[in-house]
């Protein structure tokens, strides 16, 4: 969840061109962006692609 952020800081943004490395466009530890999120739900992994914890349990499920 963010907090409303100014057009300004997604200019900024956008203009260091990470949001184009990124699957999602953001990355929850840029500066440009972290004092504007408000919280995050799950596993902080899931933000950056898999959640491991659940990947194992899952794992662990069908392999049993």
């Amino acid at each position: 969840y963010f907090r409303e952020i100014p057009k300004a800081v997604i200019d900024k943004y956008i203009a260091t061109g990470e949001p184009y490395e990124k699957a999602g466009g953001w990355s929850a530890d840029s500066p440009f962006l972290q004092p504007y999120i408000e919280k995050i739900e799950g596993a902080f992994d899931s933000l950056m692609g898999m959640p491991i914890q659940l990947t194992k349990k899952l794992i662990k499920e069908v392999s049993s």
